[in-house]
């Protein structure tokens, strides 16, 4: 890479988001002390996009969650780790080994001709390590020079990713860059890499006024029942940092006047809330929240926003009331505050946004309904995932009551190149007989959520209800778009099927359950089952197209993926609003297209599309109150299936609900959903069973 090196190296980032050391005395780059000037002989100004020299103490485990650009993505828990004697500059270097792999995820959005580069070390006498980068989001991967051989001393390699003979890394809102242990031999010997560094030349000399409509890219309501519950008292979870002194977090309170229905965010003693955004592709940056504030003596809540991942802060406001007493409290009701925000947190990787407690807190003082809008920048893609997602922490572990066997961990087939795995509670003593299913899919905007928040909720299916419980996971967004989330659910009727006897599962009687965007995919499970992109459907624009690939490839194709009975829960089911194409959780559903650019494939997202009269019952609920997904989506959706034939469908608009029900609302819907499901699923009649693909013969 000298051949670029030759010219002016300015410094735009030496990786404060990764914690490394200052730069004083490192040599990354042949015949560089610094990165701050040398002979400009071929004219070109190439920018440091990144450079990490490990510096993390001995045996730390290299970070892989925000705000470190790395992720850890071993196999069984396996970690790239420092060690002192894999270092080529400074103290420290890091080791690779097991089944290791360590992947950097870094906008390239306004420069191009991208520069890798790394030094490394190897004794590998057997297998190794591939070097390897993606410029779709890990869907495809372009293998560099491996680490195969013996090397005794450190050697530099370098790259240009804009190479003819290579896919352009140019001007991408994610790039990613892949080291891993290629576990098709096992590696003997050991492998050091250390001063990894990415550079490139910027586009032009200046970034383009964003322009356009304001874009939505992050909403949150703190009402996604799988998240926030309806009984307040929840942490607020990832995406959010909770930053308070002394472990004070901030956490929902239940509210029948919330701004949106039913929580708000409650902010006591020391908390301070914060959310890391990526804001590339986007300018005009717009922040709105609501404020609230009750029994109010003092306190107050600061607003503020950091270009520099909180390294400075710029205060929007201090939220606090006139003095009052303990006679005589003030209050203000919810009230809306929007900000435009300065320039610098233009297409910027690095923002922050924090609320924090200031003055000593002797009031009920809230926040709610935080969202987040820019303009596009022209030329420059926005980014994949302008919130990054924090990896899931392993959960504390799960006891199962009495008389439930948990299966916490089954591997069922693969999601995409990765194992996939579910959640199956069955009784401790085998049943006489199959037992009838119950199939949780957990939401969360499809871009967050686990199975294990539902673990509980799965063993009362055997305990209470008299079915065995089963909760997925599903590929999120940020791994992949539609249709992967769905291939993935369908996988797992599949295994289920295929494993019935094995689970004591009634294959004639599985019924699935799912809220916001597990709603979406319950309904879509019911409306689309065993369809293949062999098939056609007709859009309600008249345009007749093959249907995607909704199968997928996970295994166990023999199988059928109908079900029985859908319970969804204000499901979002329309994607033809200028709702859903604001809406920044289906424009990364839709692989960031809005819906309107898209207009085919965002209804080939909805689970409308696909009815027809054999399709199963489906239950729905929606509450009117709902500020998260519109009811309306649930009525389109209802009306699309009474108009294609489907005998039953089961729908009530709840009035003064929200995203999340309560009180006896909540009571009285669940009772309804288990009277629905325990009748078309527990108690149907069998006319014909449902087991293998239609025309498959065994």
């Amino acid at each position: 890479m000298n051949h670029w090196l030759n010219g002016k190296c300015t410094r735009l980032l030496v990786c404060a988001a990764l914690l490394a050391s200052p730069l004083a005395g490192a040599e990354p780059w042949s015949g560089l002390k610094t990165f701050t000037g040398t002979a400009e002989a071929e004219g070109t100004t190439s920018t440091q996009l990144f450079y990490d020299s490990f510096e993390y103490g001995d045996a730390a485990p290299v970070p892989g969650s925000a705000p470190s650009l790395w992720s850890q993505d071993g196999t069984s828990g396996s970690l790239v780790k420092t060690l002192t004697s894999g270092m080529h500059t400074g103290t420290y270097g890091a080791k690779i080994d097991a089944t290791d792999a360590l992947t950097l995820h870094l906008s390239t959005a306004g420069y191009k001709n991208i520069q890798l580069g790394y030094w490394y070390k190897s004794s590998v006498t057997a297998g190794g390590v591939k070097v390897e980068y993606s410029v779709d989001g890990g869907g495809s991967w372009v293998t560099l020079d491996p680490i195969d051989a013996a090397q005794g001393t450190f050697k530099q390699r370098t790259y240009t990713l804009t190479a003819p003979e290579r896919m352009s890394a140019d001007n991408l809102a994610e790039l990613r860059v892949r080291f891993r242990v290629d576990t098709a031999t096992a590696l003997s010997g050991n492998v050091y890499i250390d001063d990894v560094e990415l550079a490139g030349e910027p586009l032009s000399g200046t970034i383009p006024e964003p322009e356009g409509p304001d874009i939505t890219f992050f909403n949150d309501n703190f009402d996604d029942p799988d998240n926030y519950g309806s009984g307040g008292g929840v942490v607020i979870p990832s995406p959010w940092v909770q930053e308070g002194a002394n472990a004070s977090a901030a956490k929902t309170s239940v509210s029948a006047s919330a701004p949106s229905l039913p929580n708000l965010v409650k902010m006591d003693s020391k908390d301070a809330l914060a959310l890391p955004l990526n804001t590339t592709g986007y300018g005009s940056i717009k922040l709105s929240y609501y404020t609230r504030a009750s029994s109010y003596i003092s306190g107050s809540i600061i607003a503020e926003w950091s270009p520099d991942d909180g390294a400075s802060w710029t205060t929007l406001e201090e939220f606090k009331l006139p003095p009052g007493t303990t006679e005589q409290k003030n209050s203000e009701p919810n009230t809306l505050k929007s900000w435009t925000l300065a320039s610098n947190a233009n297409n910027n990787a690095h923002v922050k946004i924090r609320f924090r407690v200031g003055d000593t807190m002797n009031a009920n003082m809230y926040i709610d309904s935080v969202s987040i809008a820019g303009q596009a920048i022209p030329g420059i893609p926005p980014a994949a995932s302008p919130v990054p997602v924090t990896p899931p922490t392993e959960p504390a572990p799960f006891t199962p009551p009495a008389g439930v066997t948990l299966y916490e961990d089954v591997e069922i087939g693969m999601a995409g190149t990765r194992p996939l795995y579910t959640s199956i509670a069955v009784p401790e003593t085998v049943p006489a007989s199959p037992m009838p299913v119950v199939v949780y899919i957990h939401g969360g905007g499809w871009n967050h959520g686990d199975r294990k928040q539902a673990l509980s909720t799965i063993c009362s299916y055997v305990t209470k209800r008299g079915y065995i419980g089963v909760s997925l996971d599903y590929r999120l967004t940020p791994e992949a778009p539609y249709p992967a989330q769905i291939q993935d659910v369908k996988l797992a009727i599949r295994y289920l099927r295929a494993h019935a006897a094995q689970y004591g599962i009634d294959p004639d009687r599985i019924g699935v359950w799912g809220s916001s965007a597990g709603g979406h995919l319950a309904s879509l499970l019911g409306t689309s089952g065993d369809l293949t992109s062999a098939d056609q459907v007709t859009l309600d624009n008249g345009h007749t197209v093959n249907v995607p690939d909704l199968e997928g490839s996970g295994g166990w194709p023999q199988y059928s993926d109908k079900v029985q009975a859908v319970a969804d829960w204000y499901g979002p089911a329309d994607f033809t609003t200028e709702f859903a194409n604001s809406y920044s959780s289906v424009t990364a559903l839709l692989g960031g297209h809005n819906a309107f650019s898209v207009p085919d494939e965002a209804r080939l997202a909805m689970p409308g599309t696909y009815a027809s009269p054999d399709d199963p019952p489906i239950w729905i609920r929606h509450g009117d109150a709902d500020a998260t997904i519109p009811y309306t989506d649930s009525v389109t959706f209802a009306n699309q299936l009474t108009a294609a034939g489907v005998p039953v469908v089961d729908l009530k608009i709840v009035p003064g609900q929200g995203h999340g029900f309560t009180g006896t609302a909540s009571e009285q819907a669940n009772a309804e959903a288990w009277t629905f499901l325990d009748q078309y699923v527990k108690n149907r009649t069998v006319t014909e069973h449902v087991y293998y693909k239609a025309g498959y013969q065994p």
